[in-house]
């Protein structure tokens, strides 16, 4: 049986798709429109006749179908990837590829790297963000920050921090819909929930002994887009209050509601299982450690 293969280029272009979540990204990575992007993808589509993506409003979502294609092939890319670097010919300094959640990295990690580079600048680093389910073998990286530890048979980890999670808004969004106190106000409210952890208000309800209170909801692609939307008021955000510092600092955000849900969301500090100690990983593990141990009260 003679099968037709799909070419390389669409290939190519729906593994950075399906890497970032974003076609718009992979048009970036890719230097092409996003229209070329889309089209390259519906030639993979009608050969496979089945979808790869479901569309959202603010993104794209791996199918089941398109999931499964991409595990099977995100590893060669990766592998292709490292093999160029390893036979580029210009010099190389120690290097460390880290991966985390967007809203771990904009929010915290990368305020404070310059430190790193300062207390350590023979050493270089490469920070890139995910939502996708994480295979730390195929994306390269030496270490991973995320919520989720993985599967522990590709992976070794530990806790690194856990986020404590409170309601959050902008003080013109409390003067629009009234005081808020108790759980039951929040009835008035547009509750900001984050796609990649759709289910924290539900938690923290039921802590609260009001799970099954009615409310208006607005759903974003991440927790990052999330806050972003409480400080510009347009509804109450279930916030990790260590990454919102800033703004409760400057009275951009405010906790009506001062009541946490502790240990509901933890960060793990993920490495590849059997992968060796360079001095760069050694350095950064005990520098992101003690940053933790400083920045929490």
């Amino acid at each position: 049986m003679n099968v037709h293969l799909p070419s390389l280029r669409a290939i190519q272009t729906f593994e950075a798709a399906a890497r970032h979540l974003s076609l718009t990204r992979a048009a970036e990575e890719l230097n092409v429109t996003p229209g070329a992007v889309s089209r390259q993808i519906r030639t993979l589509e009608d050969l496979f006749g089945a979808a790869l993506f479901e569309r959202q409003h603010r993104g794209v979502r791996l199918t089941h179908f398109g999931s499964s294609y991409y595990q099977g092939i995100s590893h060669h890319f990766a592998e292709v990837r490292k093999l160029t670097e390893k036979m580029m010919s210009r010099p190389s300094r120690p290097s460390l590829h880290l991966i985390c959640s967007q809203s771990f990295a904009i929010r915290w990690l990368m305020p404070r790297l310059p430190e790193f580079h300062r207390l350590h600048p023979q050493f270089d680093v490469t920070l890139a963000t995910s939502a996708t389910p994480l295979d730390i073998r195929a994306s390269g990286a030496d270490i991973a920050i995320r919520l989720d530890p993985g599967p522990p048979r590709d992976t070794v980890s530990y806790p690194l921090v856990s986020m404590p999670l409170m309601p959050v808004c902008s003080p013109a969004y409390l003067r629009e819909i009234g005081e808020v106190r108790q759980v039951s106000d929040l009835e008035r409210a547009t509750l900001l929930n984050s796609l990649v952890r759709p289910g924290d208000w539900q938690s923290w309800l039921e802590m609260m002994g009001a799970s099954a209170m009615p409310r208006r909801e607005m759903s974003l692609e991440n927790s990052a887009l999330t806050y972003q939307a409480a400080v510009e008021g347009l509804g109450f955000a279930l916030a990790q209050t260590p990454l919102i510092r800033s703004e409760m600092e400057r009275g951009l955000l405010v906790a009506p509601i001062p009541v946490a849900l502790e240990n509901h969301l933890t960060f793990y500090l993920i490495f590849p299982r059997n992968a060796p100690r360079t001095e760069v990983i050694r350095s950064f593990e005990v520098w992101v450690t003690a940053q933790v141990a400083e920045f929490l009260p």
